[in-house]
């Protein structure tokens, strides 16, 4: 993620309170990774909502 920012490249970046390698802890940690990793996907991916509208959400 440094090497990156010194690119230029913007960088988010989660880390997980149990860290490791072996994804979610249990259910609960595996159903809030997906979740995190869709949302990211639906704010980045969908279209921008039509000029005046609030969308929150979005950067």
């Amino acid at each position: 993620a440094a090497r990156m920012r010194e690119l230029g490249h913007s960088v988010l970046l989660y880390e997980s309170p149990g860290g490791g390698h072996g994804g979610g802890s249990d259910n609960g940690q595996a159903a809030f990774n997906s979740a995190l990793a869709y949302t990211f996907l639906w704010r980045r991916l969908s279209p921008p909502r039509a000029a005046g509208s609030a969308r929150p959400d979005r950067e």
